[in-house]
């Protein structure tokens, strides 16, 4: 029995990880005008960056890792050198921290296709952001 309470506990636990919809609503709107755009270039699927901060774990799709560094780009946090503007992920990501970011950036420093260390750093910050 004190089993079956742990697992239902832990079970619990694990589906309230997600963001907040604030949250959610907060991030859709930052990445609304690009939507389109970033859809075009990547020719990622339109449905998966609809529904992407509202499930447990970013999609691994590659063309969803470019349209993320589609969207980087577009909001400044990446320049022309593929190098990741902390400063600028801290001024547009809604609850975004500064510990946060530096540990997101830092596991992904080794990343050298910058779709995927965008992708990395992506899922990151909403892990940590959830786990708020």
């Amino acid at each position: 029995m004190k089993l079956l309470i742990l697992i239902g506990l832990l079970f619990i636990a694990v589906q309230s990880k997600k963001l907040a919809p604030h949250v959610i609503k907060m991030w859709e709107d930052i990445v609304a005008p690009y939507y389109d755009d970033c859809v075009k270039i990547t020719n990622v699927d339109p449905e998966i960056p609809k529904t992407m901060f509202e499930q447990e774990d970013l999609p691994t799709a590659e063309s969803f890792a470019c349209y993320m560094k589609c969207i980087f780009e577009k909001l400044a946090m990446v320049d022309s050198n593929n190098e990741l503007n902390q400063e600028a992920m801290l001024k547009t990501i809604y609850k975004l921290t500064p510990a946060e970011a530096e540990k997101c950036l830092k596991e992904s420093a080794s990343e050298t296709n910058i779709c995927k260390k965008i992708h990395d750093v992506s899922a990151c910050i909403v892990h940590r952001v959830e786990n708020d």
